[in-house]
């Protein structure tokens, strides 16, 4: 049971740190959201009262996530004291995960409307079409950023499975001639 636990926190830590990592780095990039969100600066008087509720919402969501993926990151560490993780079954399911991903992108404007109905409790999400956020952040841009996370889930996934299998290289063996000659 300890094992089972274990491989899901991986997975979700992975998962959330990927979705969280993104959010972080697509915010340091324009200066509205970053000091908004990183400096705790109200957003300019440009963004609608709809566009600023709504981005306190996400940044409350961004807050939550973190808090979990740490939670996630410690079961991790506690866990693996104890069971061993089982890398290659953590990296299938995180390529099946990304298979199942690529097919609900296909119909991605649905999927971004359930997301939004299920995690925000309002419907400030739903902004006006000349909205500075949606003029910054189109569907488009949406599109392109669950790609590029679809993307980095597949490699780790791809890497874990490759990383779990023992490898048949030898390394070569270590004289003193070597070392030697290594450090000039």
């Amino acid at each position: 049971m300890k094992k089972i636990l274990l491989n899901i926190s991986l997975f979700i830590f992975i998962i959330l740190t990927v979705f969280n990592s993104i959010f972080l780095i697509e915010a340091a990039r324009n200066k509205d959201i970053s000091q908004f969100y990183y400096e705790s600066k109200e957003l300019p008087d440009n963004y609608l009262p709809i566009e600023k509720t709504h981005m306190q919402e996400v940044k409350h969501l961004v807050n939550v996530s973190i808090g979990v993926d740490l939670i996630f990151l410690t079961l991790v560490l506690i866990l693996s004291k104890s069971s061993k993780l089982e890398l290659r079954k953590v990296g299938i399911l995180l390529l099946f995960s990304s298979v199942i991903m690529v097919i609900l992108s296909f119909s991605f404007l649905k999927l971004f409307d359930q997301f939004h109905l299920l995690l925000f409790n309002s419907n400030n999400w739903l902004l006006p079409a000349d909205s500075v956020l949606i003029q910054t952040y189109p569907i488009s841009y949406f599109t392109n950023i669950f790609i590029l996370i679809i993307t980095i889930i597949a490699c780790i996934g791809a890497i874990l499975i490759k990383g779990s299998f023992k490898t048949k290289t030898k390394l070569p063996e270590v004289n003193d001639t070597t070392k030697k000659n290594t450090l000039e």
